[in-house]
């Protein structure tokens, strides 16, 4: 995914809780809240409210790299699986930022489908917003 954006700026939108709230989630879903203990052991908890209820991820920082990569464990609280694995890679382009997302250890396909599609979801609104905050900061 590439954004027009610095790379600072994406990255920070990672590593901030009160950014993240404003886009973390695919479509009509909405973060309630979000909580990060950002250093390599730190946990993070994001709440979102989905059509079915609240979703509850959470995970812990395994590598930081300042502007250049997050590695973190992901799961949710309802155990529908424990401990899948997100890197981001981030770099910058000409025309701003790109950020490779890669989503392993998902425990079967339709899953691994299921997060494809949401992390796209997340990444549409991290555009929107991202282009939305460029014009006022």
């Amino acid at each position: 995914c590439t954004f027009d954006a610095p790379l600072e700026k994406v990255y920070s939108a990672w590593t901030e809780a009160e950014q993240m709230m404003q886009w973390m989630g695919p479509g009509n879903v909405k973060c309630e809240e979000v909580n990060i203990d950002f250093k390599v052991g730190g946990k993070y908890m994001i709440k979102m409210n989905t059509d079915d209820g609240i979703a509850t991820a959470v995970g812990e920082y395994r590598e930081i790299e300042t502007n250049k990569k997050l590695v973190f464990t992901w799961h949710w609280l309802d155990g529908t699986f424990e401990n899948s694995i997100v890197t981001l890679l981030f770099s910058e382009t000409k025309d701003g930022t790109a950020l490779n997302l890669n989503h392993t250890l998902l425990p079967d396909k339709e899953k691994a489908e299921h997060h494809a599609m949401g992390w796209d979801g997340c990444l549409n609104k991290l555009i929107d917003y991202l282009t939305t905050t460029g014009e006022t900061q």
